[in-house]
């Protein structure tokens, strides 16, 4: 099984671990859809792990880049019409509400082009509805970056031959059992929205007990080109990711790579001579290679930069 799955799996054991907590089990008792769903998704959850054991227990740490952008695409979609959903019911707009898409299942299991037209029909969905949704519970740049990723997600299907032939073997039934425990899982914390008022520590252990670990793309990397303001290359420039213990030092060509970074939002943070000389917020996309150029002008105070 691939990285990510396995992390899927761990979320969905945290996840069906606090459920079942007689601490949880007496708020949501006597609230029978809710108590029904549960039901459902650890019943989804036993036959996903019960599968597992059919499949090739080796793991590369590749995957198939197509499927991860597919993957990636439906996750940053769910983030922000999972809520939008709520929003717009509760506004009055239940015909709104309705068009939008909140399992992930039903993006990963459609056709490339099928999934991309989705998920602009999402798009376009959340943005007509900007205003009862902007900015208090999605943001601009939120809709902005998901955009990006729409746009982009055939081009990061391109480098998927490579990764396809180092990825561990599945089972096409232990594939299909990722879709229900997706399903019920969305299907609850949007159910959970009720105790948001009445009991908040409960559906704030809801929400963390659903988060799927941080997964490493080892063909994921960053590579980054540092100059001077005259454009010629500046050489011992060390470059790390925040939060993260890795780092690059630029050569006398002005380049550092760093390989084996989470996708996602980061923070680029260049140090010469143990000084900050530069930060600069990127996204990192999965199954890509992330260039980014810069020109440092060392005269001048630390700021922060957008790759030139």
């Amino acid at each position: 099984m691939t990285n990510e799955q396995q992390a899927d799996m761990t979320s969905y054991e945290n996840f069906a671990t606090y459920l079942n907590e007689p601490s949880s089990i007496s708020v949501y008792q006597n609230n029978i859809p809710f108590k029904n769903k549960v039901a459902q998704f650890i019943d989804a959850y036993k036959q996903n792990k019960d599968k597992a054991a059919a499949t090739n227990p080796d793991n590369s740490g590749y995957s198939d880049a197509k499927n991860d952008a597919k993957v990636e695409l439906s996750e940053s979609i769910i983030i922000l019409t999972a809520p939008s959903k709520v929003a717009l019911e509760d506004a009055g707009m239940p015909e709104e509400a309705e068009k939008l898409c909140v399992n992930a299942s039903d993006y990963r299991y459609l056709a490339d082009s099928d999934c991309k037209t989705l998920a602009k029909k999402n798009y376009n969905v959340m943005k007509a509805n900007g205003g009862t949704l902007i900015p208090d519970i999605i943001s601009q740049s939120d809709l902005d970056d998901l955009l990006d990723e729409i746009e982009n997600f055939g081009t990061l299907q391109g480098e998927s031959g490579t990764q396809h032939e180092l990825s561990p073997l599945l089972t096409a039934a232990f594939e299909e059992s990722f879709g229900p425990c997706r399903k019920y899982t969305a299907q609850l914390k949007l159910m959970g929205k009720r105790y948001l008022r009445t009991n908040k520590p409960f559906y704030d252990g809801l929400i963390k007990s659903a988060e799927v670990p941080a997964v490493n793309v080892h063909h994921t990397y960053v590579n980054v080109t540092i100059t001077d303001r005259n454009g010629r290359p500046m050489e011992g420039i060390v470059v790390t990711l925040d939060g993260g213990n890795k780092s690059a030092t630029t050569d006398y060509k002005g380049e550092g790579s760093i390989e084996q970074v989470r996708c996602g939002n980061a923070t680029l943070i260049c140090t010469y001579n143990d000084k900050i000389v530069m930060k600069s917020h990127i996204k990192i996309l999965r199954g890509k290679k992330n260039f980014y150029t810069y020109k440092l002008d060392m005269e001048q105070q630390p700021g922060e930069q957008q790759p030139g």
